[in-house]
């Protein structure tokens, strides 16, 4: 799913990230490493995580990339205060599709390059900021160490309502065993509980 995101495709990614989620990732967020086994280990499913974040955020090679490979699917997203390389802080949403606003947050004062698909962003923060278009895609924004900027489309004003994205009914997947759950084989989950001691 990381390199799928990589490669800007997102579709692809997300397949992945299912595939993981849906056949082997058990009710209470372990993981079992072969068919039939009851051995449980938790850094798989840890891992998971990477490619959301890589989704959301990359940053290397010089630029911040906000929402960089977000699957049709995810129509609407959100995150805040991501880190990102060069000690900024970011957040954004997505609303149908569209990226709304992006707000970055400079701890230490180093050069800032943001890459995003809003197209010829305008700026907002405490004062009238250096906003220099590179030509490859990427916006150079003089931000300050403690300092911070808005970016949002163009002759539209920064609506920034940060809340979760709400959960689509029945899609959510239960912790822990309080309902049958079905596996890749369609068998009821065993509860770990049931293994026998070692003693």
């Amino acid at each position: 799913a990381s390199m799928f995101a990589f490669m800007r495709k997102p579709d692809e990614a997300i397949q992945w990230l299912h595939r993981l989620l849906d056949e082997k990732i058990h009710p209470n967020t372990s993981y079992t490493e072969w068919e039939d086994a009851l051995n449980p280990v938790i850094e798989t499913p840890i891992s998971v995580t990477v490619p959301i974040h890589e989704m959301m955020i990359q940053s290397w090679s010089d630029r911040i990339r906000v929402f960089p490979s977000v699957p049709t699917a995810w129509g609407n997203a959100v995150f805040h205060q991501l880190r990102a390389e060069g000690a900024f802080l970011v957040s954004g949403e997505r609303r149908d599709g569209e990226t709304c606003w992006i707000v970055i947050k400079s701890e230490a004062g180093q050069p800032c390059r943001v890459e995003c698909d809003i197209p010829s962003p305008q700026i907002f923060g405490s004062r009238e900021f250096e906003f220099t278009e590179n030509g490859d895609g990427t916006w150079s924004i003089d931000l300050r160490a403690g300092e911070e900027a808005m970016l949002c489309p163009a002759g539209k004003q920064p609506d920034i309502d940060l809340r979760p994205v709400p959960a689509i009914p029945g899609a959510s997947n239960y912790y822990g065993v309080h309902e049958p759950w079905v596996g890749n084989k369609n068998r009821e989950f065993e509860s770990y509980s049931s293994c026998p001691s070692p003693d």
